[in-house]
């Protein structure tokens, strides 16, 4: 069993299930409209994984996605530029990812640019 196994996790390993834990709380204090819950889990998921190592295109680009939702809510209730910056920064990255890495995140992109 795993459990008695003298192995030792490989860093993917952990930050996987990391990730996705995270990112699937992210939506649910979006759905209760728990927005200021939403952008801590984000800033602790930023600071625990380092997106740009490539945890995997799926992951990156729903986490950032998840990201851009937050700032979009919070804009919306508090109107501070912070988070339209955020908003404006991740839909040019989205454009770039489109153009550089597929067209596989153009529904994301897309739900970005109509939230702008």
């Amino acid at each position: 069993s795993i459990t008695e196994s003298d192995e030792v996790l490989d860093e993917n390993e952990i930050m996987y299930p990391l990730i996705y834990g995270c990112t699937f709380r992210i939506l649910i204090c979006m759905l209760f409209s728990k927005f200021e819950l939403a952008e801590k889990l984000c800033t602790k998921l930023q600071q625990k994984v380092n997106l740009k190592q490539d945890p995997g295109y799926e992951l990156q680009t729903s986490t950032y996605m998840c990201i851009g939702l937050v700032s979009t809510a919070i804009y919306r209730q508090t109107k501070r530029n912070k988070h339209l910056q955020v908003l404006r920064k991740l839909k040019k990255m989205f454009v770039n990812y489109c153009k550089t890495k597929g067209k596989s995140c153009t529904n994301r992109a897309l739900i970005l640019r109509a939230e702008l």
